[in-house]
């Protein structure tokens, strides 16, 4: 069930990795503003899942924004970051690349983008 979704621009100049970090921050910052008891955040970002799971990479130019993450995962009790392949999520896949047309953030409380009920709707046929 999609309680809440959202896009948000993040600033250029984060190599993928680093972008891939601090997307995950944001979709756990999120999904703590919005009182989501448990919620799973999936990445394609293999490398970048291990690092959180793992602590690794700490001392890193990464070590700031998976520090954050660390700090905000205190609070997610029966939630998590999961590594998903990007072929596996096509409604994530369809929203980032609808993400890249927006001009700003963009939050759906207890919706979703257009895209996101198009991909589900061709699963489910």
């Amino acid at each position: 069930m999609v309680m809440a979704s959202c896009s948000l621009q993040i600033a250029a100049g984060a190599d993928l990795w680093a972008a891939n970090a601090l997307a995950i921050l944001k979709s756990s910052q999120f999904g703590k503003d919005c009182g989501l008891a448990s919620f799973t955040i999936e990445s394609d970002s293999k490398r970048v899942v291990n690092w959180i799971k793992t602590a690794s990479h700490l001392n890193s130019k990464y070590g700031a924004i998976l520090g954050d993450i660390d700090k905000v995962s205190t609070h997610w009790r029966g939630s998590g970051v999961t590594w998903v392949p990007s072929v596996c999520n096509k409604v994530a896949l369809g929203l980032t690349k609808e993400a890249l047309k927006l001009d700003g953030d963009r939050f759906w409380m207890e919706g979703f983008h257009q895209c996101v009920r198009r991909q589900v709707l061709a699963e489910l046929h």
